[in-house]
């Protein structure tokens, strides 16, 4: 069913928008505690297996049916509605898109991708939008890391970070990881975290990528991905420390042109292909029929040529908003240069502290983890709420679409602390 034609209300999607926008109002005036998590459950386990970020979010829409929901969420009608009937920022409807083939659904499956076709990733279903500064009027999302990486954080400080996270209206819980360091594995974290969340998306921010076999490397992400219903996505960068390599047996010199080498092989593994003599495929097929989404990091031109080819999008890393900035420029022009439709998603990171001790605790874990630079990093590091805040709004004026605030210790007023300070 295409949208558009003679006009909304001669199509069944239009009287659907109609129904959904009389809902938004009712669902103002009434004002129930309970809808935001009824509406999105009713979206998100539905067997279209994309991640929908309704524009809907305080809604009172018991009474309509789950399609009507779905439909009524790719029209422009409500999100037009929904921006003047709303009070909290609205996030955005979005598909996330790989290389490959599509995957057979049938028309309703193909509305929604033509509905929702961009190369921008499918991504917040956090409640917390705001205008990016001049970019194009795109909306930030607000994310935040797993302390997992942080030393003796137990399993269970982890699980119980991600259900909270995903309570209080974070878009992503997002990993930062390294081989030579006695932390919990990325992957693995993230894995146990989809098991207790439902909406939130999962990413690396970054993995290194030519650090591990890029066989295994595919199924296992191919694997979280089914895992969490589609909401993982996979950050990539070829990494800097040479002990990543070392521990590993894989060289460090090469691993920029290896790892151009492994994403061949881990899409023909993702499109289901035999690989290395295999006789038949050894991965499960990514939720979106044809990828597992990847941003990738890293600042040469290589980085962001790879972006641009393989990937939704490019990650900065712990970089101040203007040299941040510059690189979303960068990573724009590469995309411009390899003829992608639409914008590549643009995160950003910054490391943060809640608290009177949170320098100190900072200094401690960000010296441990980059040595000479973690002071540095800690001293610079927003503390207070209205360090945060500002912290936010320079990040959107430099045009990020989604930025990570990285824990530097693992209790849990940490997260609730951003929470207050960012997300209100």
């Amino acid at each position: 069913m295409p949208i558009g034609g003679p006009g909304p209300d001669a199509l069944p999607l239009g009287r659907l928008a109609r129904e959904a926008s009389e809902a938004v109002r009712e669902g103002r005036r009434q004002g129930s505690p309970e809808t935001e998590a009824a509406v999105r459950q009713a979206v998100l386990g539905t067997v279209f297996r994309v991640e929908l970020v309704l524009r809907i979010i305080e809604v009172s829409g018991t009474a309509l049916r789950m399609e009507t929901f779905i439909l009524a969420a790719l029209s422009a009608h409500v999100a037009l509605t929904l921006e003047t009937a709303t009070e909290r920022p609205a996030a955005t409807t979005r598909l996330a898109v790989a290389p490959g083939p599509p995957r057979e659904g049938g028309p309703a499956r193909e509305l929604v991708e033509r509905a929702t076709s961009s190369p921008e990733a499918a991504y917040d279903d956090g409640t917390r939008g705001v205008a990016a500064g001049d970019h194009r009027g795109a909306l930030m999302r607000i994310g935040v890391g797993l302390p997992s990486i942080i030393p003796n954080t137990t399993g269970k400080t982890v699980i119980a970070w991600g259900r909270e996270a995903e309570r209080l209206g974070f878009a992503s819980l997002a990993t930062i990881g390294r081989l030579t360091y006695p932390a919990l594995e990325e992957l693995v974290a993230l894995s146990a975290v989809a098991a207790v969340t439902e909406r939130i998306q999962l990413l690396t921010n970054v993995l290194i990528g030519p650090a591990r076999d890029p066989v295994e490397l595919a199924k296992q992400a191919a694997s979280l991905d089914n895992l969490s219903d589609g909401r993982f996505t996979l950050g990539l960068a070829a990494g800097w420390r040479e002990d990543d390599f070392t521990v590993t047996g894989r060289p460090w010199r090469t691993r920029g042109r290896r790892l151009d080498d492994d994403l061949e092989v881990m899409t023909k593994v993702w499109a289901g292909e035999t690989v290395r003599g295999s006789w038949k495929p050894i991965s499960p097929r990514p939720t979106n029929g044809q990828a597992v989404p990847m941003i990738f990091g890293g600042t040469a031109q290589a980085c962001f040529d790879r972006a641009a080819r393989w990937g939704i999008g490019w990650t900065s890393g712990g970089t101040a908003p203007d040299v941040a900035s510059k690189h979303f420029e960068s990573a724009r022009a590469a995309w411009k240069a390899a003829g992608r439709d639409g914008e590549p998603q643009l995160f950003a990171l910054a490391y943060y502290g809640h608290g009177p001790v949170a320098r100190e605790r900072a200094t401690e874990y960000l010296g441990d983890y980059y040595g000479e630079w973690g002071p540095g990093m800690a001293a610079s590091m927003p503390v207070s709420p209205e360090e945060l805040r500002a912290t936010v709004k320079a990040f959107e004026a430099a045009g990020a679409d989604e930025l990570i605030f990285d824990p530097t210790s693992s209790t849990m007023d940490q997260l609730e602390g951003l929470a207050k300070a960012v997300l209100s």
